[in-house]
């Protein structure tokens, strides 16, 4: 194959991705990508494992868990177009909006929206409302966090005060300890690292191995184009197109958080500086709104905990013993789990709220 039609390939394989990225989002799907490397996946909550195929998208349910091998590599995608690249042995569970990452690597671009997207490790939770940053757990669980852009709230998994610490751009802390974060983060070369990150991640850097597995499936595709040159001049195009989309999404993006800006430190509940009258009442406002929108989501998750817990209890009544039914059961309890970790976090944040709206 000669390297005009491997970079046609290489440019078809990419305007695939980003347009079922987009069709994804739209169906409301989770789909995680194996890319390089040996990736597997547990719905059993890790009793049985499954092989996945490279280059070949697998969609995920809350509750599943990824384990990216070794050196392999994957992303995972979320409905509203937020990615998670994992690597270094990552292992992933799938949360309704966030992820919980138990060892690895994990590099997180976050659609800025109205949900917030929490990432939950042994020690510590990282909440996020729309930004790039990395996380990288080891094995004993102690959590090294960067942030690129945007701004990310760590805190403590028991921590007493329920304080976080407020990273901005070029900001960077460890969580070392299940009970307490860091009073101050470090800096970093923000910009160097985002780059070398970039380019580490670009996918002429996984086509040399996917290659062989994609290529029978986009056959049909590049034969549509009269010519190899057609062929990248339009996937050119689009590629012009969908960076210029995003483009427009980030500065829009950089004006909001230009509004919420903070300095690195302990803050209030959604992490403005403690200081002035009008700031003090603008952040109870905003403590307000996140306050109901908590307390809802929390009242919906009781229930589903509730109706989960009795479906459980049924299956386990009727006393089927057929791997089948086993495997319900399984899953039934893995999404039990995930309802229950996920109210975990909702009432530490709930707890946060009134504690700032008491002052």
């Amino acid at each position: 194959m000669n390297n005009t039609i491997k970079k046609t390939l290489l440019l078809v394989i990419m305007v695939f991705t980003a347009l079922s990225a987009f069709a994804q989002a739209r169906h409301g799907k989770y789909f995680f990508y194996p890319l390089t490397g040996r990736s597997v996946l547990s719905r059993t909550s890790g009793s049985t494992w499954l092989a996945l195929q490279k280059a070949q998208p697998v969609e995920i349910k809350v509750g599943d868990q990824i384990n990216v091998e070794g050196d392999g590599r994957g992303e995972l995608h979320f409905p509203d177009g937020s990615v998670v690249r994992m690597k270094n042995n990552a292992m992933v569970t799938v949360l309704r909006y966030g992820i919980s990452l138990r060892l690895g690597y994990a590099w997180m671009n976050i659609r800025r929206s109205t949900d917030t997207f929490y990432t939950v490790t042994p020690l510590g939770t990282c909440r996020v409302l729309g930004t790039s940053f990395d996380l990288d757990v080891d094995r004993f669980g102690k959590s090294h966090v960067r942030v690129f852009e945007g701004i990310v709230a760590v805190s403590a998994n028991e921590s007493a005060s329920q304080k976080q610490l407020v990273l901005q751009a070029g900001m960077r802390t460890n969580v070392a300890d299940k009970t307490k974060v860091n009073d101050k983060p470090d800096k970093f070369s923000s910009q160097t690292i985002a780059a070398a990150i970039a380019s580490e991640w670009e996918p002429r850097q996984f086509v040399k191995e996917t290659l062989p597995e994609v290529a029978p499936y986009l056959r049909q595709e590049v034969e549509k184009y009269e010519a190899p040159a057609e062929a990248v001049s339009k996937a050119q195009d689009f590629k012009s197109a969908v960076r210029q989309r995003s483009e427009f999404q980030e500065m829009l993006m950089r004006r909001n958080l230009a509004k919420d800006s903070v300095i690195g430190g302990y803050t209030s509940a959604f992490g403005e500086p403690e200081s002035g009258n009008d700031t003090l009442s603008s952040d109870k406002n905003r403590a307000d709104r996140e306050y109901l929108s908590v307390r809802n989501r929390l009242l919906r998750l009781q229930g589903e905990i509730m109706q989960s817990e009795m479906q459980i209890k049924g299956m386990i009544a009727e006393n089927i013993n057929t791997i089948t039914q086993r495997r319900k059961i399984s899953e039934a309890q893995s999404n039990l789990r995930s309802l229950q970790l996920e109210h975990r976090v909702l009432q530490n944040r709930l707890r946060t709220i009134e504690n700032f709206k008491r002052r």
